[in-house]
């Protein structure tokens, strides 16, 4: 039972707010938080609105510079550094880290060169399933089976919690939280859900697309508090029935 923290562009392109969302993680003692690799060259011409999100890419991209604070940084606070990749050319960007984990986001679940270009560097591999139907998921989780671990996504920023299937989720390894709030996190968990990936920011306020259905600072606290609880619940539960 395990939280990841979806960095995702909320460090708005910026080593002081990354170096902030980073050390809450380590005084939450989070294990896992997630970035993006992307190349704002790759972008297709034919994407709506095109030049504006190309600038925002531009703004929002790690730099090696800032690469270099998350391998530092996270060696330091123990934590396993998770990476979204969207092209080829982003794998080997990572060359200098050891412990880390990569990720597909759900657009490219049938992007199977991608797939392949990620498995062959032999770490762990998520596959998020929040754009397809599920024939489609399940295709997918059957070709890659015991070669990846599997997110229930809905693609919906934000997501309606009533719009979550529980009982179907309980088909995955994970789950992307993307509903307002920290309550489907904990329904996740308690139906038994390894990790949750939920985005994270500093503040609502700042700008950028993402900070208005992300986690708080406050949130997370009494997310962890929470889960800390049920974690000490099942030790007690578990020594009861030994």
């Amino acid at each position: 039972m395990d939280l990841i923290l979806d960095f995702c562009n909320n460090h708005c392109g910026n080593e002081d707010i990354l170096l902030q969302m980073l050390d809450i993680a380590y005084k939450n003692k989070i294990k896992f938080v997630k970035f993006q690799l992307f190349n704002p060259e790759k972008l297709n011409p034919e994407y709506p609105d095109y030049k504006n999100y190309k600038a925002y890419l531009e703004k929002h991209k790690i730099t090696e510079y800032m690469l270099c604070l998350i391998k530092s940084t996270c060696e330091n606070y123990d934590i396993t550094p998770i990476f979204t990749i969207f092209t080829h050319d982003q794998i080997s960007r990572l060359k200098e880290f050891t412990n880390f984990k990569l990720k597909i986001a759900s657009p490219d679940m049938t992007n199977h060169d991608l797939i392949s270009k990620c498995l062959k560097v032999k770490n762990p591999l998520l596959i998020s399933t929040g754009m397809h139907n599920k024939k489609e998921v399940e295709n997918v989780k059957t070709k890659y089976k015991n070669k990846c671990e599997f997110m229930y996504c809905i693609s919906q920023y934000p997501t309606e919690e009533w719009d979550i299937d529980y009982n179907y989720m309980s088909n995955f390894d994970g789950f992307s939280d993307h509903t307002l709030g920290i309550l489907a996190t904990k329904k996740a968990f308690i139906k038994g859900i390894k990790y949750v990936e939920k985005h994270f920011t500093l503040s609502r306020y700042l700008p950028g697309k993402d900070h208005h259905m992300s986690m708080t600072p406050d949130e997370l606290i009494e997310l962890c508090n929470w889960i800390n609880y049920k974690k000490s619940i099942e030790v007690y539960k578990n020594r009861w029935l030994e």
